[in-house]
């Protein structure tokens, strides 16, 4: 009997941290670290807690099913695309003109009287038990038999 892996689709972990949640903090670490060097202690207090709010969010949120920084990225192509689409016609080409008038096809009107279409609906109703000479003439007239 063959093993088959189980859980394919589940990311590598160290300790209880994936890769993705661990570079997600590292950046944030390092955006920390210049942030140290180039600020006062208030100031870096004050930039770095939604830093790593922030970071923390793209570790672990999945609004939807979906990463957060895939839901951002969802949220900006949202938000700059337009909103109503409003259909304008596109003028046509010769050669498109010229497909359009070979494609189409000339039928003739089919005249059909009264009289014909009262013994059409009698067989109709009489669920073809009505069938007469006149009948056959009639759809033999309109090229359906």
């Amino acid at each position: 009997m063959e093993r088959v892996p189980q859980f394919i689709n589940v990311e590598d972990h160290i300790g209880p941290f994936t890769w993705k949640q661990l570079g997600w903090f590292g950046i944030a670490a390092m955006i920390g670290g210049l942030l140290w060097v180039t600020l006062s202690k208030t100031a870096f207090w004050i930039a770095i807690i939604p830093i790593f709010l922030f970071a923390t969010g793209l570790g672990f949120l999945k609004p939807g099913g979906v990463s957060l920084i895939r839901f951002i990225g969802f949220l900006f192509a949202f938000i700059m695309q337009p909103k109503i689409y409003v259909w304008r016609r596109e003028p046509l080409t010769t050669v498109q003109r010229i497909k359009r008038k070979s494609n189409e096809k000339f039928v003739a009107e089919k005249q059909i009287s009264q009289d014909e279409i009262e013994a059409l609906s009698r067989l109709l109703d009489s669920h073809g038990k009505d069938n007469n000479a006149r009948i056959e003439e009639i759809l033999k007239k309109n090229n359906h038999i």
